[in-house]
């Protein structure tokens, strides 16, 4: 995706099954509803360090299969509903210290997470109801106080 690019319509890449890996451009501001769900053959996604995103929306991610590493934005405010739902190659997620909020099913039927480190939980302010629901690799959430590390 080209660096000038500042939004990503909802949909955008919805289904693409060849795509392997994508750099979020540092101009987006938010990864709209459902733009690589179904991307089963996604296995990663980079953001700039000097990315300006803030929202990864509504099922973003949804059922990317085969997505192992995803690098979040710095700046991300909110994982909305279902943004990674059944993304069941995922074994690690790192939460930014900028997020505030993870939505319904943010995680649902992440069955291979194992590790979800929290950057600052002082900054979340909200886990939503079924987060982390059917996460069954999950055994705990450590976390990192962003002012030590």
């Amino acid at each position: 995706i080209p660096s000038s690019v500042y939004k990503i319509e909802e949909y955008a890449f919805n289904g693409c099954r060849s795509l392997l890996e994508v750099t979020i451009p540092p101009l987006v501001t938010e990864i709209s509803r459902y733009t690589f769900s179904g991307c089963s053959s996604l296995k990663k996604v980079f953001s700039e360090p000097n990315s300006k995103c803030k929202y990864i929306e509504m099922c973003a991610f949804n059922e990317c299969t085969s997505l192992v590493q995803i690098d979040l934005p710095p700046n991300v405010l909110l994982i909305d509903n279902s943004a990674f739902f059944h993304c069941c190659s995922l074994t690690k997620i790192e939460i930014p210290a900028s997020v505030r909020c993870i939505s319904k099913k943010a995680f649902a039927k992440c069955s291979s997470l194992k590790e979800v480190v929290i950057k600052s939980p002082s900054s979340l302010e909200v886990i939503e109801d079924n987060a982390f629901i059917d996460c069954i690799s999950l055994t705990e959430i450590p976390t990192i106080n962003s002012q030590s590390g």
